[in-house]
């Protein structure tokens, strides 16, 4: 009677993921192509502003950025509040260590 109990719940547990975790085509197309367009645009600007070796420090940070902006579009943390005002706080830690030590 148990197991056929923890089977059930398994298999709803199971159920409920797989029909979470469905994205529809037209959806996955629209992200990737914001995605690429958002970090083209970026790496084109920062391409005109900053040296060679600055480059790469910043994609990554907007790289993670586009995942939560274009792919993960129905969670809490990629809504604008959390995503400006992270990139706010994290630019004035780093700006102001910066200040700091140099």
């Amino acid at each position: 009677m148990i197991k056929k109990r923890i089977n059930r719940t398994y298999r709803v547990a199971k159920y409920i993921a797989y029909k979470e975790t469905l994205v529809n085509y037209r959806e996955k197309f629209w992200s990737f192509v914001g995605a690429s367009i958002g970090i083209g645009i970026i790496a084109f600007i920062q391409s005109i502003y900053f040296k060679e070796n600055d480059n790469l420090f910043l994609i990554g940070s907007f790289g993670a950025t586009c995942v939560l902006i274009y792919g993960v579009i129905q969670s809490p943390l990629a809504q604008p509040r959390n995503l400006i005002g992270g990139h706010l706080i994290s630019a004035l830690i780093g700006v102001t260590v910066f200040q700091i030590i140099a």
